[in-house]
């Protein structure tokens, strides 16, 4: 699984492209679980705007639940809560 960054800095456009389809949802389902409009999710896997970490945070909490809860989230995380080994809940103000 490719690293996913927990820093401040904006995700890559292949980073928001990857997880939003490792999640198997749709642009528009995507955009919807980070309370943004369709046209702007297109932006950001564009490339033409950069996400903010706070909806690259949020989108990454949404969707690492719902896996955990599909049965297909990695159990190798911090306390066995469905994140990659280098994202600890504490890291995500839990």
């Amino acid at each position: 699984m490719p690293r996913i960054s927990t820093s401040t800095a904006p995700p890559s456009k292949e980073d928001i492209r990857r997880e939003r389809k490792a999640a198997n949802l749709s642009q528009t389902k995507a955009a919807e679980k980070v309370h943004a409009k369709l046209r702007t999710w297109q932006q950001w896997e564009a490339g033409d705007h950069e996400m903010h970490p706070a909806f690259w945070e949020l989108f990454l909490i949404k969707t690492r639940r719902l896996r955990k809860k599909a049965g297909t989230a990695t159990e190798e995380g911090s306390g066995g809560v469905g994140w990659p080994s280098h994202i600890h809940s504490g890291d995500l103000g839990q």
